[in-house]
């Protein structure tokens, strides 16, 4: 824990939160596109306010940061900031600016209600008021979770062939993150990239066979739209999908 507690390691780490936030965004408009889950949402962005100049000029620090990963960004004076939040108007004398971020977003509690009812019908299993008591670890492997009311198992075994689609964007790291786990289960994987962008999964199965991967373990498939699986292919077992934004349902 220690060890992170440095200027190095802070700068690390931060750069993987505004990552996973950035992409956090992008998955949550994609899922709201694919849902169509209605509630009240708020486009407008968020504003961190500064009481003092001094931490007004320290948000340079963060503007640097979120400029590297291309997330957009204002300084704002303390006029800015009443123009940004009007509410602001009658406290203005006591900030002196802020920082916006205008693709931020604010929802509604009804939003995930509905999210939690289609995990359902999926059959997830949500279980609240539940007290986690130890984790099960056998060698290096969890093998259940002990909880006040059961213990959980956690099995991993192979299911058979998997088929995952990835998206245009993240291409490199999406292949990685479908495959692997079919992988490490001991599955075979289908994989079809975007039509637009399918190279950069062509490179990484070719580098694949060179390490060695036997035929048939990792499996291909460029289209423009897959319909069904000819020929005499396994049966999939398990489907894995992550959409973009103009990928249909």
């Amino acid at each position: 824990m220690l060890a992170n507690c440095t200027s190095e390691r802070y700068a690390v780490n931060r750069s993987r939160m505004l990552r996973l936030a950035d992409y956090s965004r992008i998955s949550f408009a994609a899922l709201r596109k694919e849902t169509g889950i209605e509630y009240d949402e708020r486009m407008l962005g968020t504003l961190q306010l500064s009481r003092t100049q001094a931490q007004l000029d320290a948000s340079a620090k963060d503007v640097k940061a979120l400029a590297a990963y291309g997330i957009p960004d204002e300084v704002l004076d303390r006029d800015g900031g009443v123009r940004a939040e009007p509410a602001l108007a009658h406290v203005r004398d006591k900030i002196v600016g802020g920082l916006l971020m205008p693709k931020d977003e604010t929802g509604h509690f009804k939003f995930t209600n509905a999210l939690a009812k289609r995990a359902e019908q999926l059959r997830v299993r949500f279980c609240l008021g539940t007290e986690v008591k130890r984790l099960d670890v056998e060698g290096s492997q969890v093998r259940g979770v002990v909880t006040n009311w059961e213990r959980m198992l956690v099995i991993k075994q192979p299911i058979g062939v998997v088929g995952a689609i990835t998206p245009w964007n993240f291409r490199a790291s999406l292949v990685a993150r479908k495959i692997s786990p079919a992988l490490a289960a001991g599955c075979t994987v289908i994989l079809k990239p975007a039509e637009q962008t399918p190279l950069v999964a062509g490179a990484m199965f070719a580098l694949a066979k060179l390490a060695g991967f036997p035929d048939g373990v990792i499996n291909l498939v460029n289209a423009s739209v897959v319909t069904r699986l000819a020929g005499n292919c396994a049966p999939i077992r398990k489907c894995e999908r992550s959409a973009s934004l103009d990928r249909p349902k």
